[in-house]
């Protein structure tokens, strides 16, 4: 069995601009999925059903950031058929084979860095599945994706593990415990292979108030 480094996917984490990155993942659209069977990388799916475990069975709005090409969309999908899914990604290539799988309904091409939001749903849950690492999304930009959620919403996030703590996500989402924002705050740690080989994550869980 393959594994990520047969693949010289650490290369992404080096990268330093959000243009590199973008056209990075133009570039891999067409062969990510298959990557990801090759390799058994679960992380998509185990999002997908913590997501699924908070959600009721009637019509609920989701926003899947950094939705790519639609792995964990469609799994929740098959979880909660009735959920209304939106997807947000840096790259068109890898929407474009996201709008080819079921569950997704309206797709934004965007920047999550950058200031200008288009974004002006506000979703009952969002959803986040290999977004938030090295050389992506930081934990300004979980804090800012508060923004698309309802009060009383619910987040349900990866966030690479070494990345967490070099990044200090848990700093700032105990700051927005402290100050009221979020509560029912919960982590956990995965590993985000079905295999030997090591990369863990941690899916992380609240409600915004």
């Amino acid at each position: 069995m393959k594994n990520p480094d047969d693949f010289n996917v650490k290369n992404v984490y080096a990268y330093k601009s959000s243009k590199d990155l973008k056209n990075y993942y133009n570039d891999w659209a067409k062969e990510y999925d298959k990557y990801t069977q090759d390799v058994n990388y679960i992380l998509a799916h185990h999002v997908a059903k913590v997501a699924s475990d908070f959600m009721p069975d009637e019509t609920v709005t989701v926003l899947d950031i950094g939705c790519g090409t639609g792995i964990v969309g469609e799994k929740l999908f098959t979880y909660k058929p009735k959920s209304l899914i939106d997807g947000v990604d840096l790259s068109i290539e890898m929407i474009n084979i996201a709008k080819l799988k079921i569950g997704y309904n309206n797709f934004y091409c965007q920047d999550l860095t950058l200031e200008n939001k288009y974004i002006k749903e506000k979703y009952e849950f969002i959803i986040s599945a290999g977004t938030f690492t090295l050389g992506h999304l930081g934990p300004e930009q979980l804090i800012e994706s508060l923004d698309f959620l309802k009060i009383n919403g619910k987040a349900i996030f990866s966030v690479k593990a070494d990345h967490y703590e070099n990044e200090k996500f848990y700093t700032a989402l105990q700051l927005c415990v402290e100050k009221g924002i979020i509560e029912n705050l919960e982590i956990k740690e995965i590993n985000s292979y079905n295999s030997d080989y090591k990369a863990l994550s941690k899916i992380i869980t609240f409600t915004k108030i």
